[in-house]
């Protein structure tokens, strides 16, 4: 669920009256007392544009991720050092995690899913099916994939 700067405002100001705030539908008490918590370590570090919601996602490069990582490598803590960057401690452990695997090349963002496949891969796989039915078959079918491709 994603709550306002105004709404995650006002939940800080009631807890730091010693209030808890109403827990929304949806989410256990104790989770959303975490949250708040977290809301507040977050404003406490960054101040309070932190809480905003951010209209896109942040790129980081290898380098920034290096200079959060040497950190806790330094021996600050995920936590501590996550609240300062203003980032999700599973990112940052995920970021440590790869750099003692594969080293710097780990922190480079790598393009994710299945490869795209090419026209001449398509045609590669096409002909080496081909052979397998007899010849006036092969005649018809190189037809027709040359129709459909060549739209």
């Amino acid at each position: 669920m994603r709550y306002s700067q105004e709404y995650k405002l006002e939940c800080i100001e009631l807890y730091r009256q010693g209030i808890w705030p109403e827990t929304p539908p949806g989410i256990s008490e104790n989770n959303f007392r975490i949250t708040v918590r977290r809301w507040v370590r977050l404003e406490e570090a960054n101040g309070s544009d932190i809480l905003k919601h951010n209209p896109f996602d942040k790129n980081w490069t290898p380098e920034e991720k290096m200079e959060l990582i040497s950190k806790v490598l330094a021996g600050n803590s995920n936590q501590s050092v996550a609240l300062e960057a203003g980032i999700n401690s599973g990112m940052l452990y995920q970021w440590v995690r790869k750099y003692k695997a594969e080293g710097y090349n780990g922190l480079v963002n790598m393009k994710k899913g299945r490869p795209s496949i090419t026209v001449p891969q398509v045609a590669q796989k096409f002909a080496s099916l081909l052979t397998s039915f007899p010849q006036f078959l092969q005649n018809i079918l190189f037809i027709l994939f040359l129709v459909i491709f060549s739209l």
